[in-house]
C-alpha cells in the first residue's frame, strides 16, 4: 500500500470545509445581512419625508442620522444578544460591529442620491437606488430564511445520506415550485372566506407585511 504524502494529510476535509463554512455564515454574513436589511428598512421613512418637506439637504442628513442611530442600536442589540459560547456564533464584539456597520451602510446607501441639490432629481435618482435595493433584500431575505428553513426541508435527507445536499436542495426547490399543482390553492381560498377583509388590502398593506416579515 502506498504511503499517504504529506500534502494529502493536509488537505481538508470535507467536515473542515463545512464547518469553516458554518463558522462563515454564522459570525460574518448573518450579521451583515441582518444589518443591511433593517438599516435599509428603517430609514427609507424618515429620508423620503424629509426630502418631501425640506429638501435635499434636510433629507441627506436625516438620512445619515438616522443610519447612525440605527447602527448604534442594531449593533448594541446584535453584540448583547449572546456572547457566541453557546450558539458559536463569534465574539459579541466582532458581531456588533459587523452589524452595526452593514446597518450603517444600508441605512446610507439611498440617503447619497440626496447629494443632488435639486429634490426632483435626486428623488428620480432615489427611486431607482430603492428599487434596486428592495429586490437586494429580497434576495438576502430568501438567504436568510432559507438558512432556518433548511432544517426543516432538507437536513434529514442529508444527514441520513438519502440524497446528496445538491440534489437535496433542488428536491425541495423543485417541490416547493409544483405545490400549488398538485395541492391547489385551498390556504388561499381559506384566507378570502372573510379572515382577511379584501377591500383594505393594497399595494401598500402588501408591502407593509412584506416589510415586518423581514425586519
Amino acid at each position: 500500500m502506498e504511503a499517504v504524502s504529506e500534502q494529502a494529510l493536509q488537505l481538508p476535509t470535507s467536515t473542515g470545509i463545512d464547518a469553516a463554512r458554518r463558522t462563515l455564515v454564522l459570525q460574518r454574513i448573518q450579521p451583515g445581512l441582518v444589518g443591511l436589511i433593517d438599516g435599509t428598512i428603517s430609514t427609507l421613512a424618515p429620508i423620503f419625508a424629509a426630502a418631501y418637506i425640506a429638501g435635499s439637504r434636510a433629507a441627506l442628513l436625516v438620512g445619515l442620522a438616522s443610519a447612525l442611530g440605527a447602527a448604534i442600536s442594531m449593533g448594541l442589540s446584535e453584540g448583547l444578544s449572546d456572547d457566541g459560547s453557546v450558539t458559536g456564533r463569534g465574539s459579541s464584539a466582532s458581531r456588533g460591529l459587523i452589524t452595526g456597520g452593514a446597518t450603517f451602510l444600508g441605512g446610507t446607501f439611498h440617503a447619497l442620491p440626496f447629494l443632488i441639490s435639486d429634490v426632483s432629481t435626486a428623488l428620480a435618482v432615489a427611486y431607482v437606488v430603492v428599487s434596486i435595493e428592495l429586490i437586494a433584500i429580497a434576495l438576502m431575505f430568501d438567504f436568510l430564511n432559507g438558512l432556518h428553513d433548511a432544517a426543516n426541508s432538507i437536513a434529514t435527507v442529508v444527514s441520513t445520506r438519502v440524497l446528496s445536499p445538491v440534489v437535496a436542495v433542488f428536491w425541495a426547490a423543485f417541490f416547493n415550485f409544483i405545490a400549488f399543482l398538485v395541492f391547489g390553492l385551498h390556504v388561499a381560498n381559506t384566507m378570502g372566506k372573510g379572515i382577511i377583509d379584501a377591500s383594505i388590502v393594497d399595494p401598500a398593506v402588501i408591502f407593509a407585511a412584506l416589510t415586518g416579515a423581514m425586519v
